[in-house]
């Protein structure tokens, strides 16, 4: 293109300027994945993700650095195009798409607010056209390998990726409608690549920060507070009257079809309906290596089989609890009155009121079904203690889903058993 400026990116060659940085950017976007997936778990199998970004770093680091030496030449200032190309550009929605759920009025809307409608196109293409817009301009909320999520709008957000499971999604539903305390992003509309496994969930933002961004900031009465916020909720949780599936014999799990889930180093799905604890402890211990010894008979043992079965988020982790932090300074009368609630409580301690956490959602419910009444309390201890931040989860974690030091120790052996 007449006026454009390139920088031929080789292995050997050492860039400068503009250039330099924009690749430094894409360097650190690709080492911070790695990273990432390694402290979650440091012996993971990485090759699905070096594959992808095998594919994906070449064109992406090349078109940033061309991007960066152009906006350079051409001292251009006009911001209204979107930013420069970066990781974003990865999770444009292609052409080939279907719609596994119809979009909704607010995505439309959204769609609206950035193109308008080209009558010599198709109503499916035009929309893709205005979401690729709205990609490029988004907020990064959370990026892990092929898997994100963007804020859309003020809004709206999508979460995107290869494996992503939407089978969750009509229990979800359900329980929206039969509970108004836990706040639960709204559905917004589904669509597939054709031919892959590529989904992009449209759903509500939800405001506020992840609880695990600012843990570490809160002090014991926040905590307490969140504690007592997710009681609330949980209650109104496992006191839903089940529900029976349509497929025989399929009682515990979630999803359509009913399976049970159970997430260690990688995700495991029943591949047949499960009726009662005694399969689903069956579910838990197998290994086709070592099924059948002697010590896999002692773990069946300790397992009991009299739990009741209840409605189970089974990921209650802060990095899924989204929350808002309402500075303790002069406002409303409500903050005003709960920070001096947070001062009397902290009396006499090192730990000052710095302002009020309130949940604002409930996310990431791909794991949620019906499952036996201690599976809430173990899945909330799976994985926060790689860090010495989340040492303390284990205290604040709402009463109503109950302690369950015996199945917690079980669990702990079956995690050494199932490698």
């Amino acid at each position: 293109m007449v006026g454009q400026t390139f920088v031929r990116d080789t292995p050997s060659k050492k860039l400068s300027g503009a250039a330099a940085e924009a690749a430094a950017k894409v360097n650190k976007l690709l080492l911070h994945d790695f990273t990432v997936k390694v402290n979650n778990n440091p012996s993971t199998n990485l090759t699905e993700l070096l594959q992808f970004k095998l594919k994906t770093y070449p064109p992406l680091r090349q078109n940033s650095v061309d991007s960066a030496v152009e906006s350079t030449s051409t001292k251009s200032t006009d911001t209204t195009t979107g930013t420069a190309p970066d990781v974003r550009e990865e999770f444009l929605i292609p052409s080939d798409v279907v719609i596994i759920r119809p979009l909704s009025m607010a995505v439309t809307q959204a769609v609206q607010s950035v193109s308008s409608c080209d009558s010599d196109s198709s109503e499916i293409s035009s929309a893709i056209r205005g979401l690729n817009d709205l990609i490029l301009r988004s907020d990064i909320l959370w990026h892990w390998g092929s898997t994100a999520v963007l804020g859309l709008t003020p809004n709206l957000a999508l979460k995107l990726g290869n494996y992503i499971d939407v089978n969750y999604l009509a229990m979800v539903e359900e329980i929206k409608h039969q509970t108004l305390r836990i706040p639960i992003p709204e559905i917004h509309g589904v669509l597939q690549q054709s031919g892959t496994r590529w989904k992009f969930i449209f759903m509500s933002r939800v405001p506020g920060v992840p609880l695990d961004s600012i843990w570490k900031t809160l002090n014991p009465h926040q905590k307490a507070s969140v504690q007592d916020q997710l009681n609330v909720m949980f209650t109104d949780l496992r006191s839903l009257p089940f529900s029976p599936s349509d497929e025989p014999g399929a009682v515990y799990g979630g999803g359509t079809p009913r399976r049970c889930k159970d997430t260690r180093r990688e995700i495991r799905v029943a591949d047949a309906p499960i009726s009662n604890e005694r399969e689903f402890n069956c579910f838990l211990s197998f290994n086709p290596r070592r099924t059948g010894t002697g010590h896999h008979a002692m773990l069946r043992a300790y397992m009991a089989t009299d739990h009741r079965l209840v409605m189970t988020h089974a990921d209650l982790h802060p990095r899924n609890i989204m929350v808002t932090l309402t500075p303790c300074s002069p406002g409303t009368n409500e903050v005003d009155g709960l920070c001096l609630q947070a001062s009397t409580a902290l009396a006499g301690t090192d730990d000052l009121p710095s302002g009020q956490v309130t949940i604002t959602g409930i996310i990431d419910w791909e794991m949620c079904g019906w499952y036996p009444e201690y599976w809430e309390y173990l899945k909330a201890l799976n994985t926060p203690f790689g860090g010495g931040e989340f040492d303390d989860w284990w205290k604040y974690l709402p009463p109503i889903i109950g302690t369950w030091p015996r199945e917690h120790a079980v669990d702990l052996m079956l995690d050494g058993w199932c490698r």
